[in-house]
């Protein structure tokens, strides 16, 4: 061999791949794919529905709450409520019952025991709204609570849909409103009783999910930490 064809040669030999080296970059392509692949079909699940028929229930009336005692000897604070039930004619507005909204709130009443907090209902209100309106709704939360009547800060407001997009609950502290969905994953009066305690200032805990404020459980505990700064802000309804 010249020396032009062994140039030629070992050029040639340099450009070619360690087929180990082209097998691992076939693995992580094959696994970005995938990656993708289970987000598009958990995506389409999404929105066909299943999800929400599979995963979310409606809490029933004959499931109760656990009594729980005091974790401080101190007065009780009776935090009003004003609840709404949003109807429509069409697929997302509530379907709640009286009855069952007075099960909703006193379930989550004796959660809040623990703090001496009793979750008292000032009104029950009810406003029939188109669909559109619902969805707007989850798109600008603030202006649609705002458009219902007799909307004032001196209580906190619970708002009652069908559905929240997905979410059980979810609270909007500085408007002291809370909005708890019909179907939930988790049972409906420990997330009405997860979101008061976002209004009275308490965050997500991890990773214990007997607590009241780890996300997406039926934990109801709380902390005495917990009490003394839930009983606080409950303190300026007074």
């Amino acid at each position: 061999m010249n020396e032009v064809e062994s140039q030629f040669s070992d050029q040639s030999e340099g450009v070619h791949e360690d087929p180990r080296e082209l097998s691992t970059r076939q693995k992580v392509r094959q696994f970005f794919f995938r990656i993708v692949a289970l987000f598009i079909v958990l995506g389409l699940v999404y929105i066909s529905g299943i999800y929400q028929a599979t995963f979310f229930r409606k809490t029933p009336q004959t499931i109760e709450q656990t009594p729980v005692s005091a974790l401080l000897d101190s007065d009780l604070i009776n935090l009003p409520l004003r609840v709404i039930i949003v109807r429509s004619d069409g697929e997302l507005g509530s379907s709640r019952s009286g009855e069952n909204v007075l099960h909703l709130i006193e379930q989550a009443s004796t959660i809040w025991d623990q703090a001496n907090i009793n979750l008292t209902v000032k009104e029950i209100a009810e406003f029939e709204v188109d669909d559109s309106a619902i969805s707007n709704y989850f798109l600008e939360p603030r202006a649609f609570i705002r458009s219902l009547p007799g909307y004032t800060s001196g209580v906190v407001h619970v708002v009652l849909t069908r559905s929240l997009g997905g979410l059980n609950g979810v609270s909007y502290g500085a408007m002291n409103t809370i909005g708890i969905a019909d179907f939930t994953t988790a049972y409906d009066f420990r997330t009405l009783a997860h979101e008061i305690g976002h209004v009275l200032g308490l965050e997500h805990v991890e990773p214990d999910t007997g607590q009241l404020m780890f996300q997406g459980a039926n934990g109801f505990t709380l902390t005495l930490d917990e009490v003394i700064r839930a009983r606080k802000a409950a303190a300026r309804f007074l």
